[in-house]
C-alpha cells in the first residue's frame, strides 16, 4: 500500500469522506473537539551552563547593582642580582580589575484567551506546567548562545589560533583552516587543547572535573570509529545534567550540544570546539519580573509577563582554549 500516497492526498488522518462523496459530521459547522489528555512536547537541551560557567561571582549584581569589579592579582616580576651595599629599585605592583555587568535585557509576554482556557477544561493546568517549562528553555537557549559566544571571543591569542602555545607551534585551526578531524587523529587533536591550557600554568594545580569540553553531536560517529573505543561504548550519559557524559576526553568534562558554533566554509560544517577552567567565564541571570495577569482590562484573557536580565564576562582569558574543527567523512 502506497502510505505515502495515502499521507498526501489526506487519505490517513484527514477528513473521512463518506460514500456519497460528501464530508462527514467532522467536517461540518456541529462539530464537537474535545482536547486529548496528550500533549505534544517541544523537545530542549537541558541547561548545563552551570557545569561551564562560574555563576556565583555575579551574584552581588543580579538585583541591586549595575557593576561588579573584581580585582586582578598581580604579576610578580623578576628578581634581580645583588651586590654588596648596592641602591636597590622596587618594582611598583599596580592594582588593575575587572568590571562586569549585567548588560541585555529581554521580555515575553503572552496571552491566553479566555475561551482557549474554558475549552481546554482541567486539561489547562498541564498544558499551562508545559508552556511555563518552554518558555524556561528557550531561555536558556537565549542565554546558552550568548556564553558560548562570550567564550569564543574571550579566549586568548595564546591558547586559540594557528599560532597557540606557549612556543606558538601549537595549530588549532583558524577560519579559512580547519583542522581536518578524522578518527586517527581526534584524541591527538584533543590532547593539543589540553596542552595550550597546560602550558599557561593551568591544569596543574585544579581538579580535572572544573575542566569542559563542549563538542557537537559530530563528535560520537568518530569515537565510535576508533580503534580502541570500547571504554566509549560502555559510556553513559549523566542522569543529573544531560548531554554531559560520565567519560571525559582528554581529561575534559565533556558536553556534547547542537549549540557548538558552527560556520559554513566551501560546503564543509566547521565547528568551534571551546575547552576552558569552568571558572575562566562569570555567568550571571536575574528576571526581576514574572507575573500572572488575570484581569486585562482590554482583553478577555490570562497574560504572563517576564522581563529577564542577564550577563557574561571571561575572568581568565588563558584558561579558555578555543580549537577550529572540520570533520571528515568516515
Amino acid at each position: 500500500m502506497d502510505y505515502v500516497g495515502l499521507l498526501k492526498s489526506g487519505g490517513i488522518m484527514g477528513i473521512i469522506q463518506s460514500a456519497s462523496g460528501y464530508g462527514g459530521m467532522e467536517a461540518g459547522p456541529f462539530s464537537r473537539v474535545v482536547s486529548s489528555d496528550f500533549i505534544a512536547l517541544k523537545h530542549y537541551e537541558r541547561n548545563w551552563l552551570n557545569e561551564v560557567t562560574n555563576t556565583s561571582i555575579m551574584a552581588p549584581i543580579e538585583k541591586c547593582g549595575q557593576v561588579l569589579q573584581v580585582p586582578v592579582a598581580p604579576e610578580i616580576g623578576g628578581w634581580t642580582a645583588y651586590q654588596k651595599n648596592m641602591q636597590l629599585t622596587p618594582n611598583t605592583v599596580s592594582t588593575t580589575g575587572l568590571c562586569l555587568t549585567m548588560c541585555n535585557a529581554a521580555y515575553n509576554d503572552f496571552k491566553f484567551d479566555t475561551l482557549d482556557v474554558n475549552q481546554l477544561c482541567d486539561r489547562f493546568g498541564p498544558f499551562q506546567e508545559l508552556f511555563l517549562e518552554g518558555l524556561v528553555n528557550s531561555y536558556v537557549d537565549l542565554t546558552r548562545q550568548y556564553v558560548v559566544g562570550t567564550m569564543l571571543t574571550g579566549a586568548d591569542d595564546t591558547t586559540s589560533g594557528p599560532t597557540a602555545g606557549k612556543f606558538g607551534d601549537i595549530n588549532l585551526g583558524m577560519e579559512g583552516a580547519p583542522i581536518h578531524i578524522t578518527p586517527d587523529n581526534l584524541a591527538m587533536e584533543a590532547s593539543k587543547l589540553r596542552r595550550a591550557l597546560k602550558e599557561q600554568q593551568f591544569l596543574n594545580s585544579r581538579s580535572a572535573g572544573e575542566f569542559f569540553i563542549i563538542v557537537p553531536p559530530a563528535v560520537t560517529s568518530y569515537l565510535a570509529a576508533l580503534k580502541y573505543n570500547s571504554v566509549i561504548n560502555t559510556c553513559e550519559c549523566n542522569l543529573d545534567i544531560p548531554n554531559m557524559w560520565d567519560i571525559p576526553i582528554m581529561g575534559f568534562k565533556t558536553i556534547e550540544t547542537v549549540h557548538s558554533p558552527v560556520k559554513f566554509e566551501n560546503g564543509q560544517v566547521c565547528y568551534y570546539i571551546i575547552a576552558g577552567w569552568r571558572e575562566a567565564t562569570a555567568f550571571g541571570t536575574y528576571m526581576p519580573i514574572a507575573r500572572v495577569i488575570t484581569e486585562d482590562p482590554n482583553s478577555f484573557g490570562i497574560r504572563y509577563q517576564y522581563l529577564a536580565t542577564w550577563g557574561a564576562e571571561t575572568i581568565y582569558t588563558k584558561a579558555l582554549a578555543v580549537a577550529y574543527w572540520t570533520f571528515d567523512p568516515v
